[in-house]
């Protein structure tokens, strides 16, 4: 058994000095940074498309899936921890202890009451996804991990470098040279701006960005707290201010489309029967749609291992993620509701582009400054570096076989540096020329279901698979009345009382319910749930996100 798992796992480095932590309030800010990401600029667009009612199930639904999914990815890193701890501590005996009787590591079965699973989560050791694919299914599961995470953030990158290039070369005045200022109507329904002197604005607006966010990606994680947290904040005001406005014009003069930010707006288009076909309304091809958008604007789980490594508390990671999903869950849809309500058919696929009217001559100065807010500082704080960071993690585990929290010399900081440079330049060099939202986002969120789906249901089985073999095999020499280590079950309390032994059937249905009870007991962990941690739990998801991933490849190809 150990001989299997030997190599698997790099040694535990101790540092010198204790690693640099963050609380939760600041990780609260990080992780939500990348979840929000710029997939809620879609999010609009989306509910106008599948209907109100249809759009807020699917995404309650998706959602829940997806808090399901990060929650088990804690339970395989505290499985991994425990079987790394676990080794660790039987190399220290078999060579500390020499004696006839005790058995070899490879020889050795299963274990001993005394020897409880560690299950936790350190802030010494981080494993990412690619590392616990390998140890509980294998190198060719995580090589076909690599590949999906590269791709996967390979898009998403893409998305925050076309929405910069989209945003900012419809506001700034770049009218100078071949460059011109480009309009909404440029980028509505286009895979790029048409006309020459607009597309060139909108590369030149893509390069600034890529001034921005690719020093920020080189940095490390941990020293960025500050920033996430304020960027965080200002994601929060952007929201709100687009949605409290929303509400306070259709307060004032109704249901309006058209011009934003005008309680004098062009008649609205949804009134009467039109809205009250978006309210209960059902569009099919609509609501398959957006099971991919929703599935992207809600990813996590790829740098979920990156993201909460600098978190000191690790106990409550579980609902801390709860937390993270709850609050995305309102913010998405009141934007999803509200600003529905307020453009109608006007909603554009990128919804910051919907301000751009707001921001002429003809409107207060409160309103311009509102709307520029709006429309510029979603791609500035974009979470570029978020993704480049733990994607680089990823490729770096793969090709120096150490995780970057094990970092020993200045080469193999040189080449996670190199790493990040080029992940971050080659999604800037393909937003050069494809800049539709829309279009990037329904293939991401097609990705994002294997990130999201079957990686963590595969992992959650095979790593409670492995850890019933290696904490729950047969236990020879052990008598049947000891407790096991987490449920404290004792085989003597099936009998109806003392000294009278069982008919024989009822002892053998006692003996079975008593191994089953061993069996998950050896694999919970403090980040498990009833019912939601069972393997047949997770069986059942990944049904479920495959008809999902189905209907959402088959709305594609009818789209197209």
């Amino acid at each position: 058994m150990w001989s299997r798992l030997k190599g698997k796992f790099p040694p535990i480095l101790e540092p010198s000095k204790g690693p640099k932590t963050v609380g939760l309030a600041v990780g609260y800010f990080m992780v939500l940074n990348y979840v929000v990401g710029n997939g809620f600029l879609g999010i609009p667009f989306t509910f106008y498309h599948a209907g109100m009612v249809g759009s807020i199930t699917i995404f309650l639904f998706i959602m829940f899936m997806e808090w399901n999914s990060a929650r088990w990815l804690f339970e395989v890193m505290s499985r991994a921890q425990a079987l790394e701890t676990f080794k660790q501590e039987q190399l220290v005996e078999t060579q500390s202890e020499k004696s006839d009787h005790l058995p070899a590591l490879s020889d050795r079965s299963h274990v001993t009451p005394d020897d409880h699973p560690k299950y936790e989560i350190l802030v010494t050791r981080k494993f990412e996804l690619t590392e616990l694919c390998q140890v509980f299914v294998g190198r060719w599961f995580k090589v076909f991990y690599l590949l999906v995470v590269i791709t996967a953030s390979f898009i998403v990158l893409w998305t925050y470098s076309t929405v910069a290039g989209s945003a900012w070369s419809t506001n700034l005045p770049l009218n100078f040279g071949p460059l011109r200022m480009c309009t909404e109507e440029e980028f509505q329904d286009n895979i790029y701006p048409k006309g020459s002197g607009c597309l060139a604005a909108y590369r030149f607006c893509v390069f600034l960005f890529a001034v921005v966010v690719l020093p920020l990606s080189l940095l490390d994680l941990k020293n960025v707290g500050v920033i996430q947290t304020i960027f965080g904040g200002l994601r929060f005001a952007i929201i709100g201010a687009m949605v409290l406005y929303a509400l306070f014009n259709l307060g004032i003069g109704g249901l309006q489309g058209g011009v934003p930010l005008s309680a004098n707006g062009t008649e609205s288009n949804l009134t009467g029967n039109v809205l009250s076909d978006f309210v209960y309304g059902f569009s099919f091809t609509g609501w398959l749609s957006a099971i991919a958008l929703f599935t992207s604007a809600l990813i996590i789980h790829p740098g979920l291992s990156t993201l909460t490594h600098p978190i000191k508390n690790k106990k409550p990671l579980g609902w801390f993620v709860l937390s993270i999903y709850g609050t995305v869950a309102v913010f998405y849809v009141l934007m999803g509701v509200i600003l529905t309500l307020w453009f109608g058919s006007d909603v554009n696929s990128t919804i910051t582009l919907n301000w751009v009217p707001s921001t002429k001559s003809d409107h207060s100065v409160a309103i311009r400054v509102l709307s520029y807010f709006i429309i510029l500082v979603p791609s500035i704080i974009s979470a570029y570096p978020l993704v480049v960071y733990f994607t680089s993690n990823n490729i770096y585990l793969v090709l120096m076989g150490k995780d970057t929290s094990q970092k020993t010399s200045t080469r193999e900081w040189v080449v996670l540096v190199l790493i990040k440079a080029i992940f971050g330049v080659l999604p800037l060099i393909v937003a050069l020329f494809v800049s539709n939202l829309i279009f990037i986002l329904k293939y991401a969120g097609l990705v994002a279901f294997l990130t999201s789906a079957l990686f963590p249901g595969v992992l959650q089985l095979t790593s409670q698979r492995k850890c019933a073999k290696v904490f729950g095999g047969k236990r020879e020499g052990v008598a049947d009345s000891q407790p096991t280590p987490s449920t404290g079950l004792e085989m003597d309390t099936i009998k109806r009382e003392e000294g009278a032994p069982l008919m024989e059937g009822e002892k053998a249905d006692g003996e079975k319910e008593a191994s089953r009870m061993r069996k998950d007991a050896v694999y919970t962990t403090p980040y498990s749930l009833p019912v939601l941690s069972h393997p047949i739990a997770a069986i059942v998801q990944l049904a479920v996100a495959g008809v999902l991933f189905v209907a959402a490849c088959a709305s594609i190809a009818y789209r197209k």
